[in-house]
Formats: structure tokens, sequence, C-alpha cells
């Protein structure tokens, strides 16, 4: 049967008969030399094929179920080269409909790849894991053995271990038991001649693999150098790396649009890019020019200790990292510096005191420290920082804010920051001002939320006095942060934050306590008054809300600059061409609300199908009246407008003109 196969496959004259056949070759004989010539065979499938796609998560899902549902091998192909769901739960159907097709090494290799990426590790994804597993078990495909093989010694949720690890576990055993048949003459005779267009392919490949390889390791070699990271880029790019995309968008000027193509690349492939070290990383590190310079390493679960971390510490992976949080007390601070792969680290951070004495005698490189919580009353040894000769600066709460100042001696600090979030400004500051005075410290970067205020001296002989606001949202809590003998508070140019009377008459009494105060700019005004509108059985096409947006910025004097779609907090900003930005993401909205929204004002527009609601600034009634008079081109029955929307005054659209003062006097109510 294997044999009258190969034969057929090696008189075909076209490929899809050809993957045909050596599939029904491969099921009789599951010898990995058929297996890699249908991989061979089914990349060259796809680049005339192409993967499936869709312009809705759900939609794509449904197109692949279909596809895979068909049992045609090139269908099949498409499926499991196309990106699949996310979630568990959309993609276990797809999971099924594959799992369905006859048996295929291909299919082998996919969900090999998805025991590698080992993205659901919740309780519930139990089941797609019973799946994986038991098809896994099925296919019998030897090439796979060492991708499971590697998952023993990898990290992964209780979740996953109570419910899926003996699976694992089973799965590696059935795989380590296969045993290759060996091939006989004529087989082999026919494999080689059906591998022989191949040959010159799979030759270059194996060069192509080794230079990649010694570019890669020369990028981990010389972490700071960007013209290396360039030339692997290049590199990428001519074989159709995702990474290479990455790497050219990042040497590139950034714009709107390829701030979105970056966020989807690292989203998509970060966990594939960190390999091992991704079940230590719950969210992504931040990447830049291609590689992780900025993250959080967490433990994946309580069990997993110092046995399974110290050894991941050996791998590549770890040279570009510059900044890092780590779980402290399984790794120390003063050991990870020492290692050979950490020679880029310029900071740490959820640090506490305690281990900063360990840390300092090792002389570390490092510019930045941050201290997270730490022991009450802890104190440094004096000239503790003077051990730090590239440190420029702290980051502290005022829980270790003590300990950071004992450790003090005759070298400056060019930043201290303090994070005055959590509560800390329930009274003033004033205790810590005086030791601050007496530190070696240039400048003092208070912090509260989004808010940034930079504090200095007059002179470098006297205390602090002069305030400079470069973010001012949430400045009111901020107020109390200030040092009591401050004459200077300035603020960064640019447009003043709309506030409530009320805040701003919070913000003067709390201003009013710092006698000293010479020069004073307030980067507030009193907030316009605001109105709400809606407006019932109108037809808000994708087109009307570019014009809507357009509308309110003539009539109303608001440049939206975010847009929202549904009820979700994923907020997207409009960037450099709003207009298209709007048009791209009306087209995906559905049957969802979109929302179109200002930054740090309370303007907001809220369409769907059917009907609008809208909060707009009523600095000019006529204006306001005069907008929704052009809203309505997109039709409305009935318009209502008041300050709460359940105690609005209802008037027809078709009579809006004819009762234009009531309008108005409603309006400015």
């Amino acid at each position: 049967m294997a044999h009258a196969a190969l034969e057929r496959a090696a008189k075909a004259k076209d490929a899809k008969t050809q993957l045909a056949e050596l599939l029904i070759a491969w099921r009789a004989l599951r010898h990995p030399r058929v297996a890699d010539l249908i991989d061979r065979l089914d990349a060259k499938l796809l680049a005339t094929a192409g993967r499936i796609t869709a312009r809705s998560v759900p939609a794509r899902a449904e197109a692949l179920i279909s596809a895979a549902k068909t049992k045609n091998p090139l269908d099949v192909g498409r499926v499991l080269a196309s990106e699949w769901p996310k979630a568990w739960q959309a993609e276990l159907p797809v999971l099924q409909a594959v799992c369905e097709a006859p048996d295929d090494p291909r299919v082998a290799k996919k969900l090999a790849a998805l025991v590698d990426l080992a993205a659901h590790q919740s309780r519930g994804a139990s089941g797609f894991w019973y799946v994986t597993f038991h098809r896994l078990n099925d296919l019998g495909d030897v090439r796979q053995l060492p991708i499971l093989e590697a998952q023993l010694g990898r990290s992964k949720s209780r979740y996953y271990r109570e419910g899926s690890q003996e699976r694992e576990e089973k799965c590696v055993e059935v795989h380590r038991a296969l045993k290759i048949a060996a091939l006989s003459s004529a087989d082999a005779a026919l494999l080689q001649e059906l591998e022989a267009p191949f040959a010159v392919t799979s030759s270059s490949e194996k060069t192509r693999k080794r230079s990649g390889k010694e570019l890669l390791e020369l990028v981990w070699a010389n972490p700071t150098d960007p013209g290396v990271r360039a030339v692997y880029g290049d590199w990428l790019v001519e074989h159709a790396d995702p990474r290479g995309e990455l790497i050219a968008l990042q040497l590139a000027a950034p714009t709107e649009k390829s701030r979105r193509r970056i966020e989807l690349l690292v989203e998509k492939h970060w966990k594939t890019w960190l390999g091992p070290l991704a079940d230590w990383f719950r969210v992504a590190p931040r990447f830049e020019l291609g590689f992780p310079v900025t993250g959080i390493v967490a433990q994946p679960s309580y069990d997993d200790g110092r046995e399974r971390l110290v050894p991941l510490l050996e791998h590549g992976e770890w040279s570009t990292f510059r900044e890092l949080a780590m779980p402290w007390k399984v790794v120390t601070p003063a050991e990870l510096v020492t290692l050979p792969r950490f020679k880029a680290l310029t900071g740490l951070h959820q640090l506490e005191p305690d281990l900063v004495p360990a840390l300092a005698d090792t002389k570390p490189a490092l510019s930045t420290l941050a201290f997270w919580f730490g022991r009450t009353g802890a104190v440094l040894a004096e000239n503790t920082w003077d051990q730090f000769e590239r440190l420029e600066r702290i980051t502290c709460s005022p829980q270790t804010l003590g300990a950071v100042l004992s450790g003090f001696g005759s070298r400056t600090l060019k930043t201290l920051e303090l994070d005055l979030s959590g509560g800390w400004l329930q009274t003033p500051f004033d205790d810590w001002w005086p030791q601050l005075d007496r530190s070696p410290v240039e400048a003092v970067e208070l912090r509260y939320s989004e808010t940034t205020v930079k504090v200095t001296r007059a002179r470098s002989a006297e205390g602090f006095t002069r305030a400079h606001v470069i973010k001012p949202t949430s400045l009111q809590r901020l107020v109390l942060g200030f040092p009591p003998a401050m004459t200077h508070l300035t603020c960064e140019p640019g447009p003043l934050l709309e506030a409530e009377k009320t805040e701003l008459e919070h913000f003067e009494k709390q201003l009013a306590r710092y006698t000293k105060l010479e020069v004073r700019e307030v980067p507030f005004t009193l907030e316009a008054p605001h109105v709400g509108v809606s407006i019932e059985g109108a037809a808000y096409s994708d087109e009307a809300i570019v014009k809507v947006w357009e509308l309110s910025r003539d009539h109303l004097g608001v440049t939206f600059d975010r847009v929202q779609v549904g009820s979700s907090s994923n907020v997207r900003p409009l960037g450099d061409d709003p207009k298209a930005m709007l048009a791209k993401t009306a087209r995906s909205r559905r049957d969802s609300w979109l929302y179109l929204e200002k930054q740090h004002a309370d303007a907001r527009v809220g369409m769907s199908r059917q009907s609008m609601q809208a909060t707009v600034p009523v600095t000019r009634a006529e204006s306001v009246f005069e907008w929704i008079l052009a809203v309505l081109e997109f039709g409305g029955a009935e318009v209502n407008i008041g300050l709460e929307r359940y105690d609005r005054i209802a008037f027809k659209a078709a009579t809006l003109k004819e009762n234009k003062a009531q309008v108005l006097k409603a309006l400015s109510t």
C-alpha cells in the first residue's frame, strides 16, 4: 500500500496529487522522511493557495472549521498555517475539526506547536489539552518528541499541572516508545526521487539556518549595537520572518500606523521570541529593535522556584534586557548582575533595601534602581551608593525613602523619584523635605498616578524650592507633596486641563499653604458646562461616523482624538490620520456601539446603527443647536436634551427648527 502510493506520487504531475499520495504512504509507514517531504510540498502549495483570513475572529474561526471539515489535504494545510483564535473557548472548535481529519503529520506538528506555546493554562482549558494530547498519541509522529520532552522541564500553572500534566507525560512516553521501521530499498529509491526537486532548497535551508543562528548569537554578544540588529533584521526580512518586520519598523521613524503594527507583532510573537523564558513573563516585555529590553519576571506558580529558574538564566534571550524586575527571593540581584547573559543590565526594579548591601559589593554598572516594599526601619550603611559608580536614578516610595536616604555619602544622585500613589498623600509630605534638602540629590521627581512634577533647587547649596509640572493629570492630589519652602510652581507648555469648580477651589485652598510662593502657573481652566443629547431613529452608517467627527470639530470645537468599540476598555488613539482610523474602526464595529472621545475631557459621542448618545460642551448654545441640526442629516425621529440622562426634554426632530427658542433654553439650563 505504501509502495504503491509512493509510486503514484512519483508519477503524479501536480503537487496536489503528490500530497494526497504521500499522506497515504505516511499513514502506512509513519516515517519521518515521508513527513518531511509532506511539509516541503505543503509549503510549496501554500505559497499559491495562501492562508485563510476573514474580517473578524468569529468569521475566521467559522471559515477554518468549514475548511477543516472538507478533509481535503490542501484545505487542511491552509487551516494549519492560518491564525487560530487566541481564546481556548474559540480555538477548541477549530482544534476539534482539525483532529477529525485523516491522520496527517502536519496536524501532529501543529498540535506539538500548541503544546509548546502553552497559551491556555486556566482551569477550564483542560478539555482543550485532552483533545490535543489524545490526537497527538494517535498520530504518533516521532519528529515531535523533542518538543514534547522539552515541556517536562518547563514551568506551567497549577491548573495545567492538575488537569493536563499527566496527559503531557503520557504523551512523551508514547512518543519515546515509537519505532521507526526501516524503509525498503524500493521505497527509499522512490523517496529519493521525490526529494530531488527539494534537495537544493534543503541544502540552502541548512545554510540559512546556520547563518541565521550565527547572526542571532552576534546580537546577543553585542546587545547595545543597533548595527548588528539591523543586519540581522535584513536577513530576517529576506526570509519572511516577522521579527525582521519588527526590527525594520522600530528602526524607522514612528507613525501611528507603525505603532499599531508593532503592538500587533509583539502581541502575536513575543512568546515565540522569548522561547523557554516566556513561561516566566505574565505580560509581554517591551521590545526595541526586535528584542526585549524591559520586563517583569514572575513565578508561573508557587511551586516554581530556584531549581527551575536558574538553568534558564544561561539562555541567550536574556542578553538584550536592560531593565528587569525579578522574583528576588528566587535569585538575588547580586547573583544576577554577575551572570554572563546579563551584562547589558542598567536597571533593577521591585527591590527591597535588605538586598542592597550584597548588590553593592559587586560594584554593578547600574544606572537605575527601583524599590518596591521594604522592612520598616531598614537602614543602609553610609556611602552605600558610592559603590554604584554609574547610578543616576533611584525610585522609591515613602516606605523605603528612609533607607534610601541613609545610604548616601559623597556621591551626588541625579534624580530621586518618589512614587506617592497608594494613599501616601492623605497629609502633607513636609516631614521628609528637610532630609531631602540635606541629601546630595540634584532633583526630586514626584509621581502620583500619571502626574509627574520635577522639584529642583534654586542653587545647589540650598533646599528644594522649585516645582515644575510635567504631566498635570491628578495634580490636585499631588499638591500636598510639594516642598514647604516652594517659591516657584511652573508648568510644561501645553493645553490647559479642564476641571470642575469644586476641584479648582480645592486646589487653590491646598496651594495657599505655600506662603513663600512667588511664581505660580496653574495648568487648569474652569470646565465648560456639558449637556446630554440623544437622538433616536437615525441611521449611522460607517461613513456617517467620519462625518459626525468632522461636524463636532467644526461646530463644537471638539476634535475627538480617541475611539472605542463596544463596552471594552480598548480605547484606541485616532493618531495622525483620524479619518482613516475612524473609517477602519467603523467597518469593524459590526452591531456594537462606537464612541468618539477626547482625552482628559468629558466630551463623548456614542453611536449605534439607530441612535446616538452624546455629552458635549456648551460654550455657545447656538453652536450646539447647529451641530444637532447637522447631525440630523443622518435621520432621527426624536431629540432629547438635558443634563441627566433620565431627566431630559424631548423634541420632535421634524419641528426642531420651529422650536429653536425652547431648544436653546434647554441647552442653557
